[in-house]
Formats: C-alpha cells, structure tokens, sequence
C-alpha cells in the first residue's frame, strides 16, 4: 500500500524533525514525496512539500523555502483546500515578515485568518492574531498589539491550549508593560 507507506514516512519524518534529527527529516519527507508524486494525491504532496519548506526556511535556505511553500500553495488552491491555503500563507507571512515586508505580512496573516475563520478553525485564527500582533508592535502599534494579543489570549484558552496561552499572557503582559514605560517617558 503505497498510500500507506506514504503517509507512514511523512510522519517519521516529522517524528525526526521534532527530535531534531534533519538528515533523517528530509530523507522521510524525500521519500514520502517520491511515493505520494506516484500515487497522485496532490493534498498529501503539499503538505510534504510545505514540511520540506520549513525544513529549508529553518536550514536558511530561504529562497528553496519560498519556492516549496508556492508549489504547496498552488495545489491547495487548486484543491480549493482552505486549511492548506492558510497555514502556507502563514509560513509565507512570517518569511514576508523576517524580510521585513510587513505590509505583505499583513495581507498574507489577514487573508490566512479569514480562510481559518471561514473553517472555524479558531487555532489558525489565534496564531495568525498572535502574528498580527507581533506585526503591529514591531511597527509601534503598542496597544493595538495589546488588544490582539488579548484575542489571541481568549480563543488559546477557550480551545484548551494552556501552552499557547501561557505564552500568550507572558507576550500581553509584556507589551503593557512596554506601553506603561512609553506613557512614563512621554510624561517626563
């Protein structure tokens, strides 16, 4: 079952990921591809594409991860795979974002976060609000970063995801923080 066989080796791959073995990764996620580009099955391929992506954008090979990321984007819009779409223009925000092309970023979070609202996926919706967020701070937008981060906040922890909003409460409470010495120093 060569399906099977396929799917079995995209996830050693991301078992090899997480614990940190690269090498080992890439040849699951190689060899995984090989076979799902035999069998047809153009979601599986874009999702292995999209993993070889962040391997690259990890590995800094950005230009090689810009270009997996656009081959997994491009078939998931042929799919019309809305979950796809938005956790590809996610990886592809947050390249926009380290190049510091934020309007781009802004566009691609935005565009991601109406397709996870569409889905009613309100994890995808918290972190492209968490990523809004960084945005908006990174551009001076203290509390406008604040009042994302508190909806990011609210959807983490109706969700359950504690670890998400622990971080979530830590960013918050940093930011007013960061706005509470903004106004000390204006009033000096």
């Amino acid at each position: 079952n060569k399906g099977g066989m396929a799917a079995t080796l995209h996830q050693m791959g991301n078992l090899a990921y997480v614990i940190g073995d690269l090498n080992g990764a890439r040849c699951m996620y190689d060899e995984s591809l090989k076979k799902k580009l035999v069998i047809g099955n153009k979601r599986s391929i874009a999702a292995t594409l999209h993993q070889i992506g962040i391997m690259a954008k990890d590995a800094g090979d950005l230009d090689e991860a810009r270009r997996l990321y656009n081959d997994s984007l491009k078939i998931s819009r042929e799919l019309g795979d809305k979950g796809g779409i938005a956790i590809t223009l996610h990886q592809i925000g947050i390249m926009a974002k380290d190049a510091g092309d934020l309007d781009e970023a802004r566009r691609l979070y935005n565009e991601g976060f109406e397709l996870y609202q569409d889905l009613g996926d309100k994890r995808g919706m918290a972190f492209s609000l968490a990523q809004l967020a960084l945005l908006e701070e990174q551009q001076g937008n203290v509390q406008a970063a604040i009042d994302l981060t508190s909806q990011s906040l609210s959807i983490f922890e109706q969700i359950g995801a504690n670890i998400y909003a622990k971080k979530a409460l830590y960013q918050k409470e940093r930011l007013e923080k960061k706005l509470a010495e903004m106004g000390s120093k204006q009033s000096e």
